[in-house]
C-alpha cells in the first residue's frame, strides 16, 4: 500500500458545462481559414524546484533514508519564474518573463508585442483568453473595444 495525493481537476457545475456546450455550439460552423486567426495566450509560474504542491510518500523505519523518499530542498526555495506566451497558426508569440503579477496594462502590452512579432493585424485575430482579471478588466475591455 502506498500514500498518493488525491488528483486534482476542475469542479465543473452546470453552469460551467452549459457554457462549454454553448461555446461549442457557436464555432460548430468554424472553418480551418476561422481557428488560424485564432491566438492563444496564458501565464504560468515555473519553480526552479520543485512544486507549489503536496508530496507525500509513507516510509517504513528500513527505507527511511531512501533517496527516493526524501525531498531535496535549498534555501529560499530555490525560486521561479513567471511567464507569458501565446502561440497561433503563424507561431510562438511574444514570450516573456515578468515580475510579480501580470496586470491588464503588461497582458495588453504584450499582445501588442506578439502582433508586432508575427506580423498581425488586430483585426485579423481572436484572442482566447479566460475569464482572469487582467483579461476581464476595465482597461482590457476597452483596449480591446479601441482596437477593434
Amino acid at each position: 500500500m502506498i500514500s498518493v495525493a488525491k488528483q486534482r481537476k476542475p469542479l465543473l457545475v452546470a453552469r460551467h458545462r452549459k457554457a462549454r456546450l454553448e461555446l461549442a455550439e457557436r464555432h460548430l460552423e468554424w472553418t480551418v481559414k476561422d481557428w488560424k486567426k485564432v491566438l492563444w495566450s496564458h501565464e504560468t509560474k515555473i519553480n526552479r524546484f520543485g512544486s507549489d504542491g503536496r508530496d507525500q510518500v509513507w516510509i517504513d523505519k528500513e527505507n527511511r533514508k531512501d533517496p527516493r523518499r526524501i525531498k531535496q530542498t535549498v534555501k529560499f526555495e530555490g525560486g521561479n519564474l513567471m511567464m507569458w506566451g501565446c502561440m497561433g497558426w503563424e507561431g510562438v508569440g511574444y514570450a516573456t518573463r515578468f515580475e510579480g503579477k501580470m496586470d491588464a496594462v503588461l497582458y495588453t502590452t504584450k499582445l501588442l508585442n506578439t502582433l508586432e512579432w508575427l506580423d498581425l493585424d488586430v483585426e485579423d485575430v481572436y484572442f482566447q483568453q479566460d475569464n482572469d482579471p487582467k483579461h476581464t478588466s476595465k482597461m482590457a475591455k476597452k483596449w480591446f473595444e479601441l482596437q477593434l
